[in-house]
């Protein structure tokens, strides 16, 4: 090994090892024994032996720091997870810092999502933004020019002006130290009668402070520096390209476009469209265009896809050869993604990537996911785990990607999945197995129903991918006529309890109904309520009950009369915690002019309740509904700005986090 790279990265080792001075001495004084027995090394051996020592002093220091070297192609996905939907508008570039994620909205400026909410910061039309790597500023793409956010003084500063007509300047991203911003200059001329053509496309730094302007750095676009590197990677040509400005020399990742270099300088990830063509009979055939995000070491040793793409089938393909005229002319049927993906961007601490998902299928809006990585396999029950979670929040890619043989249609809108619980492992004729709950409601109406299922699984290059799910058992608790609660199950229907089983003091004086419900196999525990429904004599309100089955006693849980100053209350959802402490409502008034919802946390076990609502900005929130129950974390989706944003509530903590 060359001495001097060997001393060199000795330095990086020691410059990154927290100093323990008792070890110090003892080592200081171990060389000093050492050299009062006139023992001496060739230098170069001292070297190695002392970079071995260091090597393995961080190893049991830091055992992760080694795993952060890792390949990308020994990378695990280990989540993905959709949070954000973006109501309308292009794909424009987000930037995350520490946990929070700055979001050009477009027609409505910049904002950044974190655990109080969603807040504007600019009401600027901004089209791309990136974070320095100390979170203090902003680089921020607005109408062709390039700004500067500085976060600590709350000032924008615009550093190269456009013209808004021929040339604009975008995709801006940091230099590791901070001093430079790497940007794209478009420069473009109308073409009649519409239209226009790109006459450069080229790649410049400006120095933040000076505000002078490199030479031309490549022909391209969507720069990013390299950490530890001279060299920049862009796109050009539907090409991911390094470049080494010392010496100009260039060398081609991959195909792909929207490239973002991780804060590390490890890794780039990317989207790649790929194109498969199948031969059907005759001259027909089907081609797949299927775009993916992947990843890429910076120094091309490997690279992984981390995203699952399906065809869109919007054509059956059987139907469509049987109806095709014969003919010597070649066929082709073309079917495009069920998802486009989007400028990947890293998360601060290179851990995990934030993707734009655009799906075609069901016309929803584009939505925000992070995936995460680890060098970690997932086990068979995670693997369960994040399968049920991705079904729940309708990630289908991704649940899909941990199946071996996956459906066609795996979600439904109602009804619709609330939570789930794992509840055993085991093997069986020498294949893994895992077996889950999930359970199920409708909204607004009194239903809820558990199915028990054993998840069949093997193993795979992430750690467990599921082979074949079977069904062991359901139950249904719900009120087909609103005044009667039944338990289904084994093909036998129990009546449970009427409502004129109920004591009188915790049922309304005039009209009613059942509502929404929960039922709790463990405590065999139905917990549901009462609607009181307006009409002249009263107001609408919603009592909450239990009943336990066993012990066929009843007990109010509250009576809801007003919510927010507002009378005339319904509820539309009621989710019950897995372990069966928890409940969470879903309530609105009917008088409130601003058709506001809100969400209620209930301990069974304590009494106390807590409205969600007030842990959040309530200037920045319109609507909260519950979505699931992640175990003991509550995942609920707040509307704000014209955007649905993902938020954990920590029951124990009585707290709410972002993603």
């Amino acid at each position: 090994m060359d001495e001097k790279l060997l001393e060199k990265q000795l330095s990086r080792l020691k410059n990154q090892l927290p100093v323990n001075q008792q070890f110090k001495q003892n080592l200081r004084q171990s060389f000093v024994q050492l050299r009062q027995n006139k023992w001496r090394l060739k230098s170069s051996a001292a070297l190695v032996a002392a970079a071995a020592c260091l090597a393995f002093l961080i190893y049991l220091l830091f055992p992760g720091y080694f795993v952060d070297k890792a390949n990308a192609a020994a990378l695990k996905i280990s989540n993905q997870i959709s949070f954000v939907d973006i109501g309308g508008g292009p794909n424009l570039g987000v930037a995350e810092y520490n946990g929070t994620i700055y979001l050009p909205i477009a027609g409505k400026g910049l904002f950044a999502y974190d655990q109080k909410g969603l807040h504007k910061l600019s009401g600027e039309e901004i089209g791309f933004v990136r974070a320095s790597s100390d979170g203090n500023k902003l680089a921020l793409s607005v109408g062709g020019s390039l700004k500067v956010y500085d976060l600590v003084n709350d000032t924008i500063t615009e550093i190269l002006a456009g013209d808004k007509t021929s040339t604009y300047y975008e995709q801006p991203s940091w230099s590791p130290d901070n001093q430079r911003i790497i940007y794209t200059k478009k420069v473009i001329a109308p073409q009649e009668p519409h239209g226009f053509t790109v006459k450069e496309s080229g790649i410049y730094e400006i120095n933040v402070n000076t505000r002078s302007i490199s030479r031309k750095l490549a022909d391209g676009a969507y720069p990013s520096y390299v950490k530890g590197s001279e060299g920049i990677i862009f796109e050009r040509e539907n090409k991911v390209i390094f470049k080494n400005l010392q010496d100009g020399s260039e060398k081609v990742i991959d195909a792909g476009r929207f490239p973002s270099v991780s804060p590390n300088g490890e890794y780039v990830a990317y989207v790649k469209t790929e194109r498969k063509v199948r031969k059907l009979a005759g001259n027909a055939s089907v081609g797949e265009s299927l775009s993916n995000v992947w990843i890429a070491d910076v120094n091309l040793a490997t690279k992984k896809q981390v995203t699952s793409n399906f065809p869109l089938r919007s054509v059956d393909e059987k139907t469509w050869v049987a109806g095709l005229q014969a003919s010597s002319v070649p066929q082709t049927l073309e079917f495009s993604g069920m998802y486009d993906y989007y400028d990947p961007v890293w998360a601060g601490d290179s851990g995990s990537l934030f993707v734009l998902k655009n799906c075609n299928g069901e016309g929803g809006p584009m939505r925000l996911m992070r995936i995460d990585f680890s060098t970690e396999k997932m086990t068979a029950e995670n693997t369960v785990k994040k399968y049920l979670q991705a079904v729940v929040l309708r990630d289908d890619d991704y649940a899909k990607s941990l199946m071996k043989n996956p459906p066609e249609i795996l979600t439904v809108s109602n009804p619709h999945p609330v939570g789930y619980k794992i509840i055993g492992t085991g093997q069986e004729n020498g294949r893994e197995y895992v077996e889950a709950e999930l359970y199920s409601a409708y909204t607004a109406n009194p239903y809820f129903a558990v199915v028990k299922s054993r998840y069949y699984l093997s193993p795979a290059a992430d750690g467990y991918i599921i082979d074949s799910i079977v069904d062991l058992d359901s139950v249904e608790v719900g009120s087909k006529d609103g005044k009667t609660v039944t338990l289904f199950s084994g093909g036998n229907e129990k009546v449970l309890f009427k409502d004129s089983d109920l004591p009188a003091e915790y049922m309304p004086g005039g009209q009613h109904r059942f509502a929404s419900l929960a039922y709790d196999g463990q405590t065999n525990t139905v917990v549901f309520t009462v609607q009181a429904l307006q009409d002249k004599e009263q107001k609408a309100a919603v009592n909450i009950l239990s009943y336990n089955l066993a012990q066929q006693k009843f007990k109010l849980i509250d009576q809801v009369n007003t919510l927010n100053g507002q009378v005339n209350i319904g509820v539309e959802n009621l989710i019950m915690e897995p372990a069966g402490r928890y409940i969470a409502l879903d309530l609105f008034s009917d008088d409130d002019p601003a058709y506001r919802s809100y969400v209620r946390v209930y301990d069974l076990k304590t009494g106390k309740k807590v409205d969600l609502n007030s842990l959040l900005v309530p200037s920045e929130i319109e609507t909260l509904h519950t979505n699931f129950w992640d175990e003991d974390k509550l995942i609920v989706r707040a509307t704000g700005h014209g955007q649905t944003m993902g938020y954990i509530y920590n029951s124990i903590e009585q707290k709410l986090h972002s993603f």
